[in-house]
C-alpha cells in the first residue's frame, strides 16, 4: 500500500509521535507532502516533498500558490507518477490541502485530529487569518472524509459537537 500523508509543516519538534508512527508502518509506503520541511536532521525521512525552504524563486512562488490555493504542480506530478491508495492528513488544517488531492485523484481521505485543530473549530481563534480558510472549509472537509480519527474520546465528542458525523 502507498499513502500520501499531508502535514502543513514536517515536522515540528513536538511532533515526534507522527515521525514514530510513519516509521513503524513497515508494509505501507509513506510519501509526505508539506508546505515546509523542518528539523530534517532530527526527523530524517526519504520521501518528503516540501516546497520550503528553497532558494529557487519559482519554487517559492509555487509555495505561496500552494498555501493559498492548495495547488502545486510539483505535487500534482508526483501524484500522477504514483498510485496512492489513501490520502491522509495529520491535523485538520492539513486536511484542507489533502482534500484537494483526494478529490482530484478520486482517493479516499482520512484526517487525524489531534487537539488544537478541534479547538480552532470551537473558538474565535479559528477566525484568525492563518486559520480562517480551515474554519470556513471544515464542514466540506469533514463531509469529504472517508474516515475521521480523533486521538481521544474527548476530541471525538467535540468533533461531533461541531457537526462531524459520529459514524
Amino acid at each position: 500500500r502507498k499513502v500520501a500523508l499531508f502535514s502543513t509543516n514536517f515536522l515540528a519538534a513536538t511532533q515526534t509521535f507522527i515521525y514514530n508512527e510513519i516509521r513503524s508502518l513497515k508494509t505501507t509506503e509513506i510519501h509526505v507532502f508539506s508546505k515546509k520541511r523542518m528539523n530534517e536532521e532530527r526527523f530524517p525521512f526519504d520521501k518528503v516533498f516540501a516546497l520550503r525552504p528553497t532558494k529557487n524563486l519559482k519554487k517559492f512562488i509555487e509555495s505561496i500558490i500552494y498555501e493559498y490555493f492548495c495547488y502545486s504542480k510539483q505535487f500534482i506530478n508526483i501524484f500522477k507518477e504514483n498510485k496512492y491508495d489513501l490520502v491522509h492528513a495529520q491535523f485538520g488544517p492539513a486536511g484542507i490541502y489533502a482534500m484537494f488531492y483526494s478529490k482530484r485523484f478520486n482517493l479516499p481521505l482520512m484526517v487525524t485530529f489531534c487537539g488544537y485543530d478541534v479547538g480552532l473549530l470551537q473558538t474565535m481563534r479559528g477566525f484568525l487569518p492563518q486559520f480562517l480558510r480551515y474554519r470556513l472549509l471544515s464542514k466540506i472537509l469533514t463531509r469529504r472524509c472517508t474516515l475521521v480519527l480523533a486521538v481521544s474520546q474527548e476530541l471525538a465528542n467535540r468533533l461531533i459537537q461541531v457537526g462531524v458525523p459520529a459514524d
